[in-house]
Parts: structure tokens; sequence; C-alpha cells
């Protein structure tokens, strides 16, 4: 399971709870709704912490929604899953934040200067735009980076882009124009290659970044680790800012870039793939300030700063604050009650539920590690082979849903059904439940064990032994699903270099060609400790040169699972 960082599931309450308590927002406005991603499609599942669609830009504040509506559509700057010409309806959007933090700057400079005066010591704060002292989505006047298609450019989407940019004088009387990236609960997996486009960035970006006055040294860091996020969006703005600086846009003497996160965001600045970047720094934040040649350039700052009425407001306060009033109190404790901060319980049971459901259906089933909704879902999904009907989704991050039934027919009425529901229920009368709302026939008797079904069955019991752990254990699919946010292989299997070339390439059953979808890893304390591939059933360690036959260890200990799993456990750990 991929799990869902404690910040965000810290700051979904923070919202769901502020959504029910605020009175800037109707009635109308505060009922669970689904999230309506990049496609403008919303999903089954109904969350506290995302707006009616019809009432998405009330997400943005009152003291900036319209101006901010008005700035976006006359420069033609489209908002991130925008409905209707209007934000997205995901109160965790960092866009929105980002908005409702500096939007009253665009027409007050003061605040600027409250803001940000003690961090890039600004005294005077000059016009960026006609009428405006600060600007969104900022891409500057030319295009310095060869991005143009068509020889257009959009600002925000298709081109290194800014959140917010300034013009201001600091106390040594320089002119400084400031580039803002602004983060929230943001965080990145492991990018997928492309050859192409990755030969079109090199074409873009290589000769500027191997330049003698390049900002970035790339000695330190091959250009392929460079194109993995967060590195490579930090990369083009550097570049921007560098190209900035050189044709003195606004009159500036410096360009620097100021990166907003919050500081309890600990995913993101773990967010280090390949294998020289985790060398460098233990965080993005320590890599990337070794990796520039001009350090002050760039400027990491916290997000709370903008906890300040006299910055923002006192709702922007109470929305995103830690001291929020106690209506908004009283509602974050009811809904931190609806979230699992404790990972392991959902992780056990839900490998619990996906294994014994392909046990009785082995032929028609396996299980998929996905993260649709834009990587807000997190779910083990049971589905059939390429070609074939059937999905249920063991959503770790919601419920428990059938999406389509495995013999062809019209569903089922199924409530989406929460996970407290599921351990509360007999476990047999559940799963025959499932099965019957998805079309899957009740066996007379569960088929005879196989290399895949043991592989999930021991994920499973692997799992249960860490059940409110203070070592928890976390399982990874060896390839992150290609549609989600950070979608690709997963580089912990190199950890694991036991595992056969044979097995490490392209078999016709692969789903959608890709290997990695037979591997699991299993994580203990983020550490990868076993790696299994479900179709030999096989396991590995880092530290053995063999790999470990499931289905004759299993034999060996007489089909006794749990003798199986601690013997795993026993290897894993050397002793």
């Amino acid at each position: 399971m991929t799990t869902i960082p404690t910040f965000t599931v810290s700051e979904r309450a923070r919202a769901a709870a502020w959504k029910a308590a605020t009175a800037s927002l109707p009635a109308e406005a505060k009922v669970p709704a689904a999230y309506v991603g990049k496609g403008g499609a919303g999903g089954a599942v109904k969350y506290d912490f995302c707006l009616p669609a019809e009432h998405a830009e009330l997400s943005l504040l009152p003291e900036v929604r319209q101006a901010a509506l008005a700035l976006f559509g006359e420069l033609g700057i489209p908002w991130h899953a925008g409905i209707h010409g209007g934000p997205g309806n995901h109160l965790l959007s960092s866009q929105v934040q980002c908005v409702n933090a500096l939007g009253q700057m665009v027409t007050d400079p003061n605040r600027i200067i409250r803001a940000f005066g003690p961090v890039v010591g600004t005294t005077e704060v000059r016009e960026i735009e006609p009428g405006r002292w600060l600007t969104f989505e900022y891409i500057g006047a030319e295009d310095y980076l060869a991005e143009a298609v068509g020889g257009k450019r959009t600002r925000g989407a298709h081109c290194t882009s800014v959140d917010a940019a300034f013009v201001h004088v600091t106390h040594d009387g320089s002119t400084e124009l400031v580039l803002i990236e602004w983060k929230y609960t943001e965080r990145y997996g492991q990018r997928t290659v492309d050859a192409a486009k990755d030969a079109v960035r090199l074409a873009r970006y290589g000769k500027l970044l191997a330049a003698p006055d390049s900002p970035i040294d790339d000695e330190l860091l091959p250009f392929e680790e460079l194109l993995q996020e967060p590195l490579y969006q930090l990369m083009r703005q550097q570049l921007l800012a560098h190209e900035l600086e050189k044709a003195a846009a606004h009159g500036a003497d410096r360009v620097r870039v100021v990166h907003v996160l919050p500081a309890g965001n600990s995913a993101y600045q773990s967010s280090l793939h390949g294998t020289l970047a985790p060398q460098i720094g233990a965080t993005v934040k320590e890599v990337w300030q070794r990796l520039l040649r001009q350090p002050d350039r760039f400027v990491s700052i916290d997000s709370a700063l903008f906890l300040d009425p006299q910055v923002t407001s006192e709702e922007y306060v109470d929305r995103y604050g830690d001291k929020p009033s106690p209506a908004r109190r009283a509602g974050f404790t009811r809904a931190m009650s609806d979230f699992w901060i404790d990972q392991s319980v959902l992780e056990a049971a839900s490998w619990r539920l996906a294994s014994e459901l392909v046990r009785r259906h082995p032929a028609t089933t396996r299980v998929v590690h996905t993260r649709p909704g834009g990587g807000q879902y997190d779910c083990l999904t049971i589905t059939g082979p390429e070609g074939t009907s059937g999905t249920v989704q063991l959503n770790r991050a919601g419920t428990i849903e059938v999406h389509e039934r495995f013999d062809g027919l019209s569903a089922d009425r199924w409530d989406p059904t929460g996970w407290d529901e599921y351990l509360r229920a007999d476990p047999r009368e559940f799963l025959d439940r499932l099965e019957r709302a998805a079309g899957l026939p009740t066996p007379s008797r569960v088929p005879p064990t196989e290399p895949m079904t043991l592989t999930y069955r021991v994920l499973a019991a692997l799992a249960a032994t860490a059940v409110k752990s203070v070592h928890p254990i976390e399982i990874q699919p060896g390839q992150f699903y290609t549609s989600d946010y950070g979608g690709g292989p997963n580089d912990a299997l190199d950890s694991f270099p036991a595992i056969p070339e044979t097995l490490r390439r392209e078999q016709a059953a692969d789903l959608f060609g890709f290997p990695g979808y037979r591997f699991w890893i299993l994580l203990r304390d983020q550490v990868p400790i076993l790696a299994f591939e479900q179709h030999e059933g096989m396991a590995w360690t880092p530290h053995l040169d063999d790999g470990i036959d499931l289905m004759g260890l299993y034999d060996l200990e007489r089909h006794n699972l749990l003798v199986v799993t601690l013997e795993l456990l026993r290897i894993a750990d050397n002793v």
C-alpha cells in the first residue's frame, strides 16, 4: 500500500472541518462530493474535503474570489482540474491555497512587505504588470527556454511557469524579481521514462545546463535524474530565473526563486529517486541547495508564514491554521475520526480481502495497485486479465466498491462500504456478498493453491504481523500504475540484485506489457526487505544470492501459512 502521508490525512480532516463550520459557505456547498478530475468526470465516492462541482469556485475565499476569477480569465490562465472556467473542487488544491494567500497582494503591496520583508528584505514593491503589484502563473515576456508550441505559450500550462511573481527593492537597494512556487500536499513518485520526450527535453534544456554560467552544477547529477520530479520543476524554474536575470527583466538586478512548502509535508522532502540524488542530500531541499552554483538565488519558506490575518485574512487563518475557531476545532476532531492515521490496519485488511477473493477465483481475478482520481485514491484493485470485464476497488483512502461485474451483467446494488463496516462484519458473509455483487460465482470449494494466490496470501499474512506496530510494513507494487500521478517502475526493485534478468523481461501476460506488475516489494520502516514475483511464486531478500520458492516452502511447512510467514521474516532479518 502506498501510504497516504499523515500530513495529507491531517489536511483532509482540517479541510473537512473548515467546510462544515465556516460561515463563508452555504449549506448546499457543505455536503460530501466526488472529486472532479482533469477529464471533468467525478468518481462514485464522495468526500468531505471536496465541494460540490457547482460550488467549486467557493474554494476561493470571499476576499479574493471575484478578483482572482477575473484575473485568471483575463490572462487566460487555466485552473488545475478546473470546473466551468473556475477552480477545481478539491479543498487541498495548492493553486487555490496560493491564490487565497496571495490574492489580496495583487492590489495591496503592503501585504507583500509584511509577508516577504523578513524573508527576502522587501522594502518597496513595484508594479510587475499594469495595475498589479503581484501576478499569477508568471512565465516572463520572452520564451527564454524555447518551450513555445506553434509560437504560443499559455501561462500555467505546457511551459515553465511559477505560481506567482512580484518585483521589489531590497534593503541593499537592489531591484529583484521574485518567482514564487507554492506547494501544499504534493509528493512525487518514480517517473516513467519516455525516450522520445526525454530527447526533446535534453535538446531544450541541455545547452542551458551545460553552459559555463549555468545556475546548476550539472556534474553532480546526470540529466536523467534531473528529469525526476520535483527536481525537474526546480531545474526549469531556476533556468528561467537565470535567463530572466541575464535579460534584466523588469529592471531586476537579481532574480530569486522562493519556494513555499508546509514544514509538515515531509513526503515532498522525501521525494528523491534515482541512484545519486539521495547520496547528495537527505531531502529535496538539501539536494537542490547543493546543486545550485549560487544558493542565495533560491529560498525555501514555511507556508505557516501566511497564517497572519494582517498578511492574508481571518478566514484564511481559520481554514489553514493550527488555531481554528471552536466550531472548526470540534469539526476537526470529528473529521479525523473518519481517517486512519495508522495505515497498518488498512494495509492488512485490504490485502486479506483481496487475497481471499483472488484465492477463490484465481482464473478470473488478479490484484493491481492503482491510484485513480489524480492520486487521491489508494486502491488494491481486483480485476481480470486484459480484455475481460470486472473491477472491484478496495480504496484504502475511501471505501470498498464494485465498479463492474466480472460476468458482464449490470452491477447489483452495492453501496460503497467503509472499512469500519468490513472490520466489524463476519468475514465469510462479507466475502459472499461482495462476490455476488461483483458477478463472481461462489465456489463449492476453494481451488488448489497456486503461485499467484500463495503470493497474495503471504503478503496479507506479512502485513498482518505489523498491525499497530511501531515498525510498519508497506507493500508496494513493482510498477506504479501508469495512468497515475508519478507512475512508472518502482526503483525499490533495484535493492534485489538476485532477481533473474529473465523474470524482469516482458512476458505475454504482463499487464500493459510492463513486467513490474508481476512484482511486489515489502518495506519495513520504509526499507525494502522482501520482493515477490507472483507468476512464479518466488521471493528474494537484498542479501541472499538465491530466491525462495514459496510453493516449496509452503509444502515444506505442511501448508502452515503462519510458519511460512515467520520463516520469510527470519530469512529477511538474516537471523
